[in-house]
Formats: C-alpha cells, sequence, structure tokens
C-alpha cells in the first residue's frame, strides 16, 4: 500500500504462535481481496513470544528473504510449515530451505541469519509492542483501533466501513 492510504490493518504477529498460523488463510483472503486497493495498507510487526524459542530465527529469516523483495512469500512459508519447523533440532536448516525454494541468494540470507542483520528491528517491534501493552498474537488494529472479533466477515465489515469513510 501507500503511506497516505485511509485503511492500515497492522498485524502483530509471532511465526512460531499457532493462532497467528491459523488465522494466516485468512489474512491472505484480505490481501488477496484488498491488496491492490491504494487506500489499503497490511503491515506485519514481528512480535515473538518468549515462550517461542524459534519465533526470533523465523522472524529473522522473513526479513532476510524481504531484504530480496521475498518477504511475503517467506512469511507464508512460516506459517504454512510451521508444524514442520517448530520444535526442530535445526529450524535453520528448514529456513534454508524455504530461502532455497523461493530463488534467494543464499549466501546473503544465511549472512543475515549469522549475523543477525534484522534482530535490532525485530526487538524495536517488540519494544513497541510492550509499549502497546499488547500482551498476545495474533492482534489486529485497523486504523489503530483493536479488533478483537477476528473472523473474515467481521474484518471485511471493518474494512470496507473505514473504506468508505
Amino acid at each position: 500500500g501507500t503511506t497516505t492510504a485511509k485503511v492500515t490493518m497492522v498485524e502483530w504477529g509471532d511465526f512460531e504462535c499457532p493462532a497467528c498460523a491459523s488465522i494466516e488463510p485468512m489474512l491472505k483472503q484480505i490481501i488477496a481481496t484488498y491488496g491492490k486497493n491504494p487506500e489499503f495498507n497490511f503491515v506485519f510487526r514481528n512480535f515473538p513470544l518468549p515462550q517461542h524459542k524459534s519465533s526470533r530465527p523465523a522472524a529473522e529469516a522473513a526479513e532476510a528473504a524481504g531484504a530480496q523483495g521475498r518477504y511475503w512469500d517467506m512469511y507464508a512459508l512460516l506459517y504454512e510449515n510451521q508444524k514442520e519447523w517448530v520444535g526442530s533440532a535445526n529450524p535453520r536448516a528448514l529456513f534454508d530451505s524455504y530461502a532455497k525454494s523461493l530463488g534467494l541468494d543464499l549466501a546473503a540470507f544465511g549472512a543475515a541469519l549469522d549475523t543477525h542483520t534484522y534482530a535490532s528491528r525485530i526487538a524495536r517491534d517488540s519494544q513497541d509492542a510492550s509499549m502497546l501493552r499488547l500482551n498476545h498474537t495474533p492482534t489486529l488494529f485497523l486504523n489503530g483501533v483493536e479488533q478483537k472479533n477476528l473472523t473474515l466477515p467481521m474484518l471485511t465489515a471493518a474494512i470496507d466501513a473505514a473504506l468508505k469513510q
């Protein structure tokens, strides 16, 4: 979207969170419906919860893919394959395989993960979430208002109403 969009939806999520993975197909539908509308933005903010030991590395993998223009593709792969990498003895190998499947420059991807290039960005997102007193994921905001009913009909109605204002 654009910085001047009328409607901004922000997801505070954790790639290891089962509830976040469960709403990903719905968010994919919302993005398919509204994503080309210049009056709509969708923003993902990292909020890795402390009990999820692989959520920060997963967030770093998404950010590293984003540096190569494939953030949303990695976002989708992480959620779609969550059961595969969560609890894995070596989730990094799986993240590398996802990067390979996306045709990423594996050396650059690996270097970003090895040096934690995006750790400060993820930490800033987490600090922002703490300042907002968020304590769970997923948390969705629409134009700054937390959405409590995370169903497709309710979110679509809220987006449509906001677009009409």
